[in-house]
C-alpha cells in the first residue's frame, strides 16, 4: 500500500501560497511519480509510445488505443519511464543500491540500464553514495553520451550557511541538483566528461541588518536558496530535463518552484561552475527562468508551470517551449495547454533581460483550456504533464490525446501495476487563497484532515512517443513470459 503523507509545512509568502496548496493537493499524483509525457508528431495521429507503471518493473510500448506493441522486462523498479532509440535499446533510471541518507527523505534511483530490443542489458552505469544519487532521468545525446540528473546532498548546517530557512531544512538536509554528462563504457560503467552543478549559482539574500548579501544585479540568473518546496529535501523538483542540440541547452522544469529553468550545455565543467565562458557567455548562470506568469498576469492569481519541453521553431535566434500551465484563483485550479515563443537570443548573452535583471516574459502562440476527465475522485484528475496535444493524468494511469478545443479524441487507461493508494483528503478555504495563511507565518496554519479513503489505482510515470525502425515492429511480437523478467514470441 503506497500512502501519501500530508503536506503540513507552507511557505510563509503569500504569493506562493497557491502553488503550495497544489502541490499538496497534487500529492497524490506526484510524490511518487515524475512527470508524464506523451509526444505525438499531431494531436490526431496514433502515435506508439511507452508506459511504465510505477509499481511494475516492465515497460511497454503502447499504441492507442490499447494495442500492446512490445515490452521491456527489467528485474528492477523504474526510478523514472526511460526513452527508447530508434534501435529499439531502451535507457532508463530504476532503483538500486539507494543509500540511507537518501531513503530518509524519499529519494528513488542509483543506477541508469540500457536495455536491447530483445530484453538483454547491454550498458549500465551506479552512482549512489550516501552524497550522490543520479534519480529519475537520463536521455542520449547524439554524439551517444549519457545526459542524467544527480542530486548532490548537503548537510543541515550546510544548507543554512548557505542561506536556506532553518525551518525549511529537514533531517536528510537538501539535495541540490546536478547534470552530469557521461561516456559510456562497456558493458559497464562511464566517464564523467561535463557537470553542471546548481549549488554553484544559488543566490542567497539576507536582510539588511546582516553583513553577508550576495544579491546579483541580474537576479533571475540565479536560483533563489530560499525558493522551493518546504522540509522536501529535494526543494527544487526537478525530475525532468530536455535537451535542445541546435541551441545546445537544456530545459529544465523544477516543480519546486513551478518553473523551468535553461541552462547552457556548451560550457567546460570549469566554465559551467562559473558565471563566464559558453556559448551564451554566462558560464553555468541560468541562461532563462520563468514560473509561468503571463505578461498580463492577473495580480488576484497565480501561476505554476507542471511541465514544459522544447517545441517546433527551435533555431539560432529563438526558441519556443510547450507548456502545462496551472492558474489558481479564488481556491480553485484551471489548466491550460500552450505554446509560448521565448524572448530572443541576444548574441552571447542569453535571453533578454529586462533592467531590473529579470529575464523578459515569453509570447503566447496559442492556447487550450483543459478539460479534465471524469474520474471516481477529483485527486486523480490532476494533470501531471503534456507533450503536443497528449495530457497524461498519472496517478490515475489515463494517458489522452486532445483536439484544438482540449477536449479527449483518444484515451489509453493503464491496468498494469495496480496498487492501493490511501489519499487523506483536506478542506479548502477560498479565503486563504488556495489554503494558505493569512497571516503569512508557517505556524499559524496547520492541515486537518477531513477525509481518508483508500483507492485503487495503476500509476504511470512519463510516457513519450516511440521513433522505431520499422523492420522492429514486423518481427514476431514479443511478451513476458510466467516469470515476469524474459521475452517470449506471442502465440
Amino acid at each position: 500500500m503506497i500512502k501519501f503523507r500530508e503536506l503540513k509545512e507552507l511557505s510563509p509568502s503569500k504569493a506562493k501560497h497557491c502553488l503550495e496548496w497544489f502541490c499538496y493537493l497534487f500529492a497524490a499524483a506526484s510524490l511518487l511519480l515524475a512527470p508524464c509525457i506523451v509526444v505525438a508528431e499531431h494531436p490526431h495521429t496514433e502515435g506508439a509510445f511507452l508506459v511504465t507503471p510505477v509499481v511494475s518493473p516492465a515497460t511497454y510500448l503502447i499504441r492507442f488505443p490499447d494495442e500492446i506493441l512490445h515490452v521491456w522486462p527489467s528485474p528492477l523498479k523504474p526510478s523514472g519511464p526511460g526513452r527508447v532509440n530508434e534501435n529499439g535499446e531502451l535507457l532508463r533510471v530504476v532503483r538500486d543500491h539507494l543509500p540511507p541518507s537518501f531513503r530518509l527523505g524519499g529519494g528513488t534511483g542509483g543506477r541508469i540500464t540500457k536495455t536491447s530490443w530483445d530484453g538483454k542489458e547491454v550498458w549500465s552505469y551506479t552512482m549512489a553514495t550516501p552524497t550522490l544519487l543520479i534519480h529519475h532521468d537520463a536521455l542520449q545525446l547524439p554524439n551517444g553520451n549519457v545526459l542524467a540528473l544527480v542530486w548532490q546532498r548537503h548537510s543541515p548546517e550546510e544548507a543554512t550557511a548557505k542561506g536556506r530557512d532553518p525551518n525549511k531544512v529537514g533531517k536528510a538536509g537538501i539535495w541540490s541538483d546536478s547534470i552530469w554528462e557521461l561516456q559510456p563504457l562497456q558493458p559497464r560503467g562511464a566517464h564523467v566528461v561535463w557537470e553542471w552543478n546548481a549549488w554553484d549559482h544559488i543566490q542567497t539574500v539576507f536582510s539588511s541588518d546582516e553583513t553577508r548579501d550576495t544579491q546579483s544585479q541580474n537576479p533571475d540568473e540565479y536560483i533563489d536558496i530560499k525558493g522551493g518546496w518546504d522540509k522536501r529535501p529535494a526543494w527544487a523538483g526537478v525530475t525532468r530535463m530536455e535537451y535542445s542540440d541546435s541551441l545546445d541547452q537544456v530545459l529544465l522544469v523544477a516543480k519546486g518552484f513551478g518553473a523551468i529553468w535553461i541552462i547552457d550545455h556548451g560550457t567546460t565543467t570549469t566554465e559551467a561552475a562559473s558565471g563566464t565562458g559558453g556559448k551564451a557567455g554566462k558560464g553555468g548562470r541560468l541562461l532563462y527562468q520563468w514560473s509561468g506568469s503571463p505578461p498580463d498576469h492577473d495580480a488576484q492569481a497565480t501561476s505554476f508551470i507542471i511541465d514544459a519541453e522544447w517545441s517546433k521553431g527551435i533555431g539560432s535566434k529563438d526558441a519556443s517551449i510547450e507548456v502545462l500551465r496551472g492558474t489558481c484563483r479564488n481556491g480553485s485550479v484551471s489548466y491550460t495547454v500552450e505554446e509560448w515563443q521565448l524572448p530572443r537570443l541576444t548574441g552571447g548573452s542569453g535571453y533578454l533581460l529586462t533592467t531590473a535583471g529579470r529575464y523578459e516574459s515569453p509570447s503566447l502562440l496559442n492556447s487550450r483550456p483543459l478539460t479534465m476527465p471524469e474520474l471516481s475522485h477529483h485527486e486523480l484528475s490532476r494533470p501531471t504533464a503534456l507533450s503536443n496535444g497528449v495530457v497524461t493524468f498519472g496517478a490515475a494511469g489515463v494517458i489522452r490525446s486532445l483536439n484544438p478545443a482540449g477536449m479527449s479524441l483518444m484515451e489509453y487507461k493503464n491496468g498494469k501495476g495496480v496498487t492501493s493508494t490511501r489519499i487523506s483528503k483536506t478542506p479548502v478555504d477560498p479565503s486563504l487563497c488556495c489554503g494558505g495563511s493569512q497571516t503569512g507565518k508557517e505556524d499559524s496554519f496547520s492541515v486537518p484532515t477531513q477525509e481518508t479513503f483508500e483507492l485503487k489505482t495503476a500509476p504511470v510515470m512519463k510516457s513519450r512517443r516511440v521513433n522505431l525502425q520499422k523492420s522492429l515492429l514486423n518481427h514476431e511480437k514479443l511478451q513476458l513470459d510466467t516469470t515476469g523478467k524474459t521475452l517470449q514470441p506471442i502465440q
